[in-house]
């Protein structure tokens, strides 16, 4: 093979390498959007990197993060990447259930797709405070976004530019105690795992996210049991 085609194989290596899609198990994948197939240390080599200091807590980096969304076409292959970094935390809005908010320059606002508020009529006691479907998702999901360096979001390269872009989210955890380790946890799987929201449904009446579907049968139950 000449010098100059071997040159050019080559780059194409070292470009489809950069190209490929995350390893991980997309069996259980519907599109870009998976349940959480694995354990939450199993995220740290995606997320200790995008982590404003890795040495340090998010107590000690006093509310700065990033978030970071990775963009795919409709096949799963990987496009980009977009960085946004933040000096406050994320927020769930006030005015419209299961969007997120960010105080940085030009970041877009995200909402969690194929979500909906829990199914349950009216306002009732959840773990001693009152709430409604749509106020219980609003106080759980801002949970999720405090005490987190990083988020990273997947979406697909149509979302790109737009005010409100739809993905899928995994939080950066810290760990606890001396032997802590950085990791990840999916907020999709932690909403729809505790009942807190239920699977929205396309005009046909299929379920938007089917990789949720046994998590938010368990976390039907689980809010059921958790409310008066």
């Amino acid at each position: 093979m000449p010098t100059l085609t071997r040159a050019f194989a080559a780059s194409a290596l070292v470009l489809a390498s950069l190209n490929a899609v995350d390893a991980q198990d997309r069996s259980a994948c519907d599109g870009i959007y998976c349940a959480q197939g694995k354990a939450a240390s199993d995220y740290a080599s995606e997320l200790t990197p995008l982590m404003v200091d890795p040495s340090k807590t998010w107590e000690e980096v006093k509310g700065r993060n990033v978030l970071v969304i990775k963009y795919y076409r409709p096949d799963g292959t990987f496009v980009s990447t977009r960085t946004w970094p933040q000096t406050q935390y994320m927020k769930a809005t006030g005015a419209l259930p299961g969007r997120i908010a960010f105080a940085g320059a030009g970041t877009p606002t995200i909402v969690l797709h194929g979500l909906t508020p829990c199914t349950r009529p009216g306002s009732f006691d959840y773990k001693g405070e009152r709430f409604s479907c749509a106020t219980l998702w609003q106080d759980r999901l801002g949970a999720q976004l405090f005490a987190t360096q990083a988020i990273m979001c997947r979406a697909y390269v149509d979302q790109i530019g737009k005010a409100i872009e739809e993905a899928t989210c995994i939080r950066q955890t810290s760990g606890f105690g001396p032997d802590r380790s950085v990791g990840g946890v999916v907020i999709e799987d932690q909403l729809a795992g505790s009942g807190i929201v239920s699977l929205a449904r396309d005009a046909q009446g299929r379920v938007l996210r089917p990789d949720l579907a046994q998590e938010a049968e368990r976390g039907a139950a689980i809010l059921k049991g958790a409310t008066q």
